[in-house]
């Protein structure tokens, strides 16, 4: 394996599922990965899920891949931190959504980063206030922060009573309209099947937001999988969202156990007898 003596960010990928681990390592690869090796092999794990995938699938099911290379420690844990951040955390065997690095750092780098997302948060506040009042605007915003702030945000309308609802009511012309607007937009998308993890066609769907709406419903018999068994942030555990159905059907990596794809239209025949 090139740069194995190098340090810096690595995966372990699971080649039957698409699923993996994403760590990192101050000592050389070649150390960190072979201690990986020696307690998957002993069945002595401290991640359960690889181990149980481990168990499963056997030691040829799983690549060892260097992720990018990284000089200074200082930057080791952020760098991990992106690679974790960059892939559906669904997808991943790793317990915790912040980069650790494992118990390899000591007690002073692990206080130099709680310091600095300390800073990082309160620097994220002090932007929400400022954004309430004006002095920011959207556009100034990053993503994650512009999501974030309107989640944060109350409803414009939160507390308010109102003597009559007429001007709520939508006339039943304009909501025949729309439905037919959903409806013409929805016949434009391209159709999605579903797979089973080992390649079995399970369903079709006329879109990603037509599967995602019907994912909730007690028809749904789709072999879900994932590592939480509760419901979290009040969201089914059922539910399949069109965001990452979509992107599952682009990338080609598994979302909760399935495997999507656009389905292929078949090319019509101009051929005339």
């Amino acid at each position: 394996m090139k740069n194995e003596d190098l340090k810096g960010v690595y995966c372990i990928l699971n080649k039957v599922n698409g699923k993996r681990y994403i760590g990192s390592t101050v000592v050389s690869f070649k150390d960190r990965l072979n201690h990986h090796r020696n307690r998957l092999k002993a069945n002595g794990h401290k991640n359960i899920y690889i181990q149980r995938s481990w168990n499963k699938y056997g030691e040829d099911s799983f690549d060892f891949i260097i992720l990018e290379v990284v000089d200074d420690c200082d930057l080791i844990l952020d760098r991990e931190q992106f690679w974790i951040d960059n892939f559906d955390f669904d997808s991943l065997y790793n317990i915790n959504r912040l980069a650790t690095g494992g118990n390899q750092f000591s007690r002073e780098s692990i206080d130099k980063r709680v310091t600095t997302l300390k800073l990082k948060y309160k620097t994220v506040v002090e932007n929400y206030e400022r954004w309430k009042v004006g002095e920011i605007q959207d556009c100034d915003l990053t993503s994650g922060e512009f999501g974030l702030f309107k989640v944060w945000s109350n409803p414009w309308n939160k507390g308010l009573k109102y003597e009559s609802t007429e001007h709520l009511k939508i006339p039943k012309s304009v909501k025949g309209d729309r439905t037919k607007d959903k409806e013409a937009k929805r016949n434009k998308l391209p159709e999605v099947e579903v797979y089973s993890i080992d390649g079995e066609l399970l369903k079709t769907f006329r879109s990603s937001k037509d599967l995602e709406e019907w994912s909730t419903t007690e028809s749904n018999d789709l072999p879900i999988g994932g590592r939480f068994s509760k419901p979290r942030m009040g969201k089914d555990l059922k539910l399949l969202q069109s965001g990452n159905i979509n992107r599952a059907c682009r990338t080609g990596k598994p979302y909760k156990n399935l495997i999507f794809k656009f389905k292929t239209k078949a090319p019509i025949n101009s051929d005339v007898d």
